[in-house]
């Protein structure tokens, strides 16, 4: 086995196993010494995932409504336990059938509105797809500056970037929501409207959870886990800038306990900016009334596991 070889089993491998098992296959087949903090072969992996999510092949299909243009998910090689989606084979007849009656509901107000402002609404809804019942969250950008319209121009619009963004998480095993569809509308060579579907992720935001609920040891889990999620994103060279508790789902699991999920990817930023995001959770969290000092250190430590505690801030 090459030294190649052995990055390309840790990459594949990487969704599935716990940093210790990693560490353990390191042992018994590497040439020796601590594991790389970086695995050189996962870029260039994930730079060719993320260019087919944006053509015709068999995970993805482009589509065409009217003067609508787009690209839809078909099926992901590996489903995550995360995202129940994941395991859905979609075709284009599904989505035709699906959306002209979305739309129409989404147009006339009767969807349910999650939030609406002058930036843009979000909207809750139900969509079928090959034969399952799928709630979806659908967002709709607004243009609040005309000179939105110029420098979209070349980079696509923000439903279009959170598509890239979101399939960035993907790729790289932080759970978020799915991405199930991106469309945008074009006049004149000017995007003038963009829409992006998600599957609804079921749960309560980590601002509104009970955090008295929980037992004392799926507490702590889901501050660490978050703290960990925050860590591998700045891990990976990239930076969440609003990563605060608004934007997190508690999603339940039988086995694994409470796990925190992304729900909004817009405030990620390709570049490397150190706890960014973790400073911007913990500010929020302090609004929460059941949030104590032990949540706030199971938080760091599930960032910084190994770093001492310094004071009781």
């Amino acid at each position: 086995m090459q030294l190649n070889e052995l990055m390309n089993l840790a990459h594949s491998a990487a969704g599935f196993l716990t940093r210790t098992e990693i560490r353990r296959g390191w042992e018994e087949l590497g040439p020796g010494g601590p594991p790389p903090n970086y695995n050189p072969v996962s870029a260039p992996h994930w730079r060719r995932l993320l260019q087919r999510t944006r053509e015709e092949n068999s995970y993805f299909g482009k589509i065409r409504f009217g003067d609508w243009s787009g690209v839809f998910f078909k099926r992901y090689k590996y489903p995550r336990r995360w995202a129940s989606a994941s395991d859905l084979c979609v075709s284009f007849s599904d989505w035709q059938a699906a959306w002209p009656p979305l739309w129409r509901t989404l147009e006339a107000g009767e969807l349910t509105p999650l939030k609406l402002g002058p930036s843009g609404d979000v909207w809750a809804g139900e969509v079928v797809l090959n034969g399952r019942n799928v709630p979806v969250v659908i967002k709709r950008p607004y243009k609040r500056r005309w000179y939105r319209y110029l420098n979209e121009i070349g980079r696509g619009s923000r439903a279009w970037r959170a598509w890239h963004k979101a399939w960035a998480m993907v790729v790289r095993d932080i759970p978020t929501a799915w991405p199930l569809l991106v469309l945008q509308k074009r006049r004149f060579g000017y995007i003038t409207d963009s829409v992006i579907v998600f599957q609804r992720v079921e749960g309560q935001t980590l601002d509104s959870i009970n955090l008295d609920a929980l037992a004392p040891d799926q507490r702590d889990a889901l501050f660490r886990r978050t703290g960990r999620l925050l860590r591998k994103i700045d891990q990976l060279g990239m930076a969440h800038f609003d990563a605060k508790s608004t934007n997190w789902v508690v999603q339940s699991d039988e086995k694994l306990g409470p796990r925190p999920v992304l729900i909004d990817v817009d405030g990620l930023r390709f570049r490397r900016w150190q706890a960014l995001g973790l400073h911007r959770l913990l500010r929020a969290m302090r609004q929460h009334p059941q949030y104590t000092p032990a949540d706030s250190l199971a938080v760091c430590q599930g960032y910084s596991p190994f770093s001492k505690v310094a004071g009781a801030e």
